[in-house]
């Protein structure tokens, strides 16, 4: 971000491709866009294209959902 002369990213959207989009590759990423979270460098996160059932294993242990 220092190259961009930013402090913070207001959203980051996670896409992934179709071959990658299952929970077991996703927890990582998410977790990694979490710890921006909280260290205040991204303002908030979402992500797209995922089933009602994974969204609903996602918000089962995700620590940031709105």
């Amino acid at each position: 971000m220092g190259e961009l002369n930013i402090s913070f990213i207001e959203t980051v959207i996670l896409s992934v491709p179709d071959d990658r989009r299952t929970l077991e590759h996703i927890q990582p990423l998410w977790s990694s866009l979490e710890e921006h979270v909280s260290q205040q460098r991204v303002y908030s996160v979402g992500i797209s294209d995922l089933s009602k059932v994974q969204l609903e294993e996602l918000f089962s242990w995700a620590t940031v959902c709105y």
